[in-house]
């Protein structure tokens, strides 16, 4: 039924704000490869959470199924942006 279509949206941080966010997801991650943790308590709403921690940069990165995001094969990109702020201010 979904699509295999994505995006992706990378914010890069200071390393005092990273490791406010990272100490929070701290117990629903799983390192998936060197500097990079996962979050997967989003990704059946069709939301991947990776954060890499390395010693230049400090990523967070969303990984978006705007199909799994909205429950549709069709999206419409304001109900998908409405939603996509939604689930990450309450994430």
């Amino acid at each position: 039924m979904f699509q295999q279509v994505r995006f992706e949206l990378t914010l890069i941080l200071d390393s005092e704000k990273f490791s406010k966010l990272f100490d929070r997801a701290y117990n629903t991650f799983e390192h998936v490869d060197e500097n990079v943790y996962a979050d997967y308590v989003l990704t059946s709403n069709g939301i991947t959470v990776l954060y890499q921690d390395n010693q230049y940069k400090k990523k967070i990165k969303l990984i978006v199924n705007p199909y799994r995001l909205l429950d549709t094969d069709n999206p419409n990109s304001e109900k998908l942006a409405r939603k996509l702020d939604k689930k990450i201010d309450h994430h």
